[in-house]
């Protein structure tokens, strides 16, 4: 797996949270996968109440609350 620069994540996470274009199969991609307008909102507040360290642990979490 190949590392991305953090600005060419972000345009990839707004790609996909405005319809664009569909999640990586990488293992951002459930991350970037809950990126609905209600996604996005249950996202941050994961964010704001685990603060998770690595965005896989992110993911985790966001799985768990699915």
């Amino acid at each position: 797996m190949t590392k991305k620069p953090l600005s060419e994540l972000r345009e990839e996470m707004r790609a996909v949270a405005r319809g664009e274009r569909r999640a990586s199969s990488l293992p951002s991609g459930a991350l970037l996968g809950t990126l609905s307008s209600q996604g996005s909102l249950d996202l941050l507040r994961i964010m704001h109440q685990a603060q998770p360290s690595t965005v896989s642990v992110l993911a985790q979490l966001d799985q768990m609350f699915a």
